[in-house]
């Protein structure tokens, strides 16, 4: 009896070990090296399984990713076609052609997925853009290559349609309000920074307030990505010269 009785004793431990591991992540588990961790979620073998090799570790990694850039992906999709706030976890996964149990597995919640799913939109679809203010060899070549981007690309993005949607959720929810505005403040420093060159480069007047400017140009954009996604035929080029004005000398 008092051997069947530890014998189930240690195996709650390690059970109790294995949950510990899982709520707490950076937890390192040593029991019989059934289990390891990486620096960001936990992946263990069942209990009673020998370790995975290295070359199994880095198979398993690599499925891990896949699974969880499939998730995002189809998150994005619905997001656009469907709006922030009907995404639900069972449409993620038949998007994704995976269970349902992956999608918490993965990110915990809905809300926690839907975040992601929009910052990855943000930086994988809208980042051209940024990278086309920064081309070009002047202040009025970037802004040019930005508003080109806007007309031919903007409204094909599920970004654009997302990046809309969450400025209007950020007005009631809190955790997109921290979002969006630390998006926007990105954005606007950004652009700061490409004025901070124009301006020692003699391209725009030396007496402009950078930090104001930079908040107008960034408005601007935004502004107009916006009136493109509901106006196929407006001509955002034509508002190349006008805002080049503004930074003249």
């Amino acid at each position: 009896m008092t051997k069947a009785y530890d014998q189930v004793s240690a195996h709650v431990k390690q059970l109790e070990v294995a949950v510990s591991a899982r709520r707490r992540p950076g937890y390192v588990v040593m029991k019989d090296q059934w289990a390891v961790l990486d620096n960001r979620r936990w992946i263990t073998d069942d209990l009673g399984q020998m370790p995975k090799t290295s070359a199994e570790r880095k198979t398993s990694e690599a499925a891990e990713s896949s699974t969880r850039e499939r998730i995002v992906r189809a998150t994005v999709e619905l997001m656009a076609e469907i709006g922030i706030d009907r995404v639900r976890t069972r449409a993620i996964a038949e998007r994704a052609g995976v269970n349902q149990a992956l999608v918490h597995y993965h990110f915990g919640s809905i809300s926690a997925l839907v975040m992601e799913a929009a910052e990855h939109a943000l930086i994988q679809e809208l980042g051209p853009s940024i990278d086309a203010l920064g081309s070009g060899n002047t202040m009025r070549d970037g802004i040019k290559a930005l508003l080109e981007w806007i007309e031919q690309e903007g409204r094909g993005t599920p970004g654009s349609t997302i990046l809309a949607e969450a400025m209007v959720k950020a007005t009631r929810d809190p955790a997109f309000r921290r979002w969006t505005r630390n998006a926007s403040r990105r954005f606007r420093a950004l652009i700061l920074e490409r004025l901070e060159a124009a301006r020692a480069n003699g391209e725009i007047d030396p007496a402009l307030d950078l930090q104001a400017t930079a908040v107008l140009l960034a408005a601007a954009f935004d502004g107009l990505l916006f009136h493109r996604l509901v106006d196929a035929k407006l001509n955002v080029g034509q508002t190349a010269e006008p805002l080049s004005q503004l930074l003249a000398p």
